[in-house]
């Protein structure tokens, strides 16, 4: 925010003298800058205003200020329309003049007692006053007022948090009365240099107590995510259970392999139940245990898909062997060959291996092969000949 503003732009002509088409493109175009640059700076006037020890000292000006603010803005717009781009002539640039140089309106609607000019003027001369009166404020004056505003906005996010989280309150609350203590005796200067020092312990406060949100968060979902794996794992393992059951009885040769019991590793960590914590370490505890649980399950995971994977390979593997017997066996009765007594010994043989128990897959694979070359041996050459 600067001490005073920028000059304001000078309006040619008179009521009755209208501005030529490039005063006044010239003059529309300095308006908008200036009115771009009021804009900002008297918001910051204002926010500095607010802040101060005595802001009701500044009330009646700042308003006055915004008063004039509004109509100056009013009238911009309505000239800024008028000039579109260029396209005035003799009618637009007498309105133009009227615009310039008649009275703004009030907040009412009716005519005040100032022009365009006359407004902007004011305007800057009471920024100027307000900005002078500001500097001697111990809190205005300190150059420290946005850093107070979002110190303010810091610790009124911290003081939600700590409601939330039933926790820490009484800091949020000491570090408030730390910062109006200094905004209500310190000097400029004390302002300045100790409101820095608060910021970073709210900063810090805040940055505590949004880890201990973001901590309960998790436990939470993952404790909920961890008691649906296990469910999902309890599930599993039946199915494993069942897939080795039956390859040891339907297959001569299945691996010995442990199944894993997910009943050993107990019920899921719950959440912390108290409704206060002297210290977030209850949560940080089980976020200790449920990562330990997580572990385990991930190991038992994989020692079932591990499990799953080896008790069913035989049993795939003699669906795989019969689904190809029977696409030769297919192979050979549409090739004609269904009633020759060499083609139907092998299959028989093969077959009575593949759907006996328990089944021996090497041998198996052995017959099915035997039978898969004869069929091909048979049928390539009749293939051709139909060709």
């Amino acid at each position: 925010m600067n001490a005073t503003l920028a000059i304001p732009p000078s309006a040619t002509g008179g009521l009755t003298n209208p501005p030529t088409s490039d005063e006044l493109r010239r003059y529309v175009e300095q308006l908008v800058a200036w009115r771009a640059t009021l804009d900002h700076d008297l918001d910051a006037l204002d926010r500095r205003a607010q802040s101060s020890r005595t802001p009701d000292a500044y009330s009646d000006d700042v308003s006055l200020a915004m008063a004039l603010r509004a109509s100056i803005d009013a009238r911009g717009d309505d000239l800024v329309r008028l000039w579109d781009g260029g396209r005035v002539g003799a009618t637009e640039l007498a309105r133009a003049a009227e615009l310039m140089w008649g009275r703004l309106p009030d907040t009412l609607g009716n005519p005040s007692a100032f022009s365009l000019t006359e407004a902007c003027t004011l305007v800057s001369a009471l920024y100027e006053r307000i900005a002078t009166q500001l500097s001697g404020d111990a809190i205005a004056g300190s150059g420290a007022t946005d850093e107070i505003v979002a110190l303010r906005e810091t610790l009124d996010r911290a003081s939600r948090s700590a409601r939330a989280l039933r926790r820490r309150e009484d800091d949020v609350v000491a570090l408030s009365l730390r910062l109006e203590t200094l905004l209500n005796g310190a000097t400029q200067t004390d302002i300045a240099a100790r409101v820095s020092e608060l910021a970073n312990e709210a900063f810090a406060l805040e940055a505590s107590l949004i880890k201990e949100i973001g901590l309960r968060a998790t436990v939470t979902n993952d404790a909920s995510a961890a008691a649906s794996t296990r469910s999902r794992l309890l599930s599993d393992e039946a199915t494993v259970r069942a897939t080795a059951a039956e390859a040891r009885l339907k297959i001569a040769v299945v691996p010995t392999l442990a199944i894993p019991s997910v009943d050993s590793v107990g019920e899921a960590p719950g959440v912390p139940v108290t409704e206060v914590d002297a210290a977030p370490g209850s949560w940080t505890e089980a976020r200790t245990q449920l990562d330990a649980y997580l572990a385990q399950l991930a190991r038992i995971d994989a020692a079932l898909q591990e499990a799953a994977a080896r008790y069913g390979a035989g049993l795939a593997r003699r669906a795989d062997l019969r689904g190809l017997l029977g696409a030769y066996r297919d192979r050979a009765q549409r090739s004609g060959l269904g009633e020759d007594d060499a083609l139907a010994a092998q299959y028989e043989s093969a077959r009575d291996v593949l759907y006996s128990a328990p089944c021996d897959i090497a041998e198996a694979e052995r017959l099915v092969s035997v039978y898969q070359q004869s069929v091909l041996a048979a049928t390539s050459p009749r293939e051709k000949e139909t060709r």
